[in-house]
């Protein structure tokens, strides 16, 4: 081995384990921020498998839970679309503090007049942990909304589709 590799190899490996270091450090973090610990359960709900007609309501509890060590605060929930409401009237309850591991049940109703198609409907959580840190996380509803006469029942739950023969 050449004297001047021999000097620079141990520099060289050195800056490759601190970039390497912080490479990781930064992916986890990414991953995983301060405020992400605040999240809705489900964070998602798939009806495409589900058949859904215009003018059907669809209706869906979801829980805001707080993860972190500490209290925070929702400032309000927000809504991709007028069409949207929630039904424990927690939308008049803000800012609200919720303590670690408490959750905040939300039933969120989404009215289907008027719309057709693949569509999605999401509600977000705007609040501030106790560092004052910002948190967003959303809650979405997508549904595959079919125009033509609703069957009987009405209930997305009890609907059986016709056999074809």
């Amino acid at each position: 081995m050449s004297e001047k590799l021999a000097r620079v190899l141990p520099t060289a490996l050195l800056l490759a384990v601190v970039v390497t270091g912080l490479m990781m450090g930064w992916f986890l973090f990414r991953i995983e921020p301060l405020g992400s610990s605040v999240a809705f359960e489900p964070a998602i709900l798939d009806l495409r498998s589900k058949p859904v007609f215009v003018g059907e309501t669809i209706s869906h509890e979801a829980r805001l839970v707080n993860r972190m060590g500490s209290p925070v605060t929702v400032e309000e929930l927000g809504r991709s679309c007028g069409c949207m409401s929630f039904l424990n009237s927690t939308q008049g309850e803000f800012p609200r503090r919720l303590q670690p591991g408490e959750s905040l049940p939300i039933m969120v109703e989404v009215h289907t007049e008027g719309r057709t198609g693949l569509e999605t409907f999401t509600i977000q959580a705007i609040g501030r942990d106790a560092q004052g840190v910002p948190f967003n996380p959303d809650f979405s509803i997508t549904a595959s909304i079919h125009s033509g006469p609703m069957p009987s029942p009405t209930s997305i739950e009890d609907y059986v589709p016709p056999r074809r023969s």
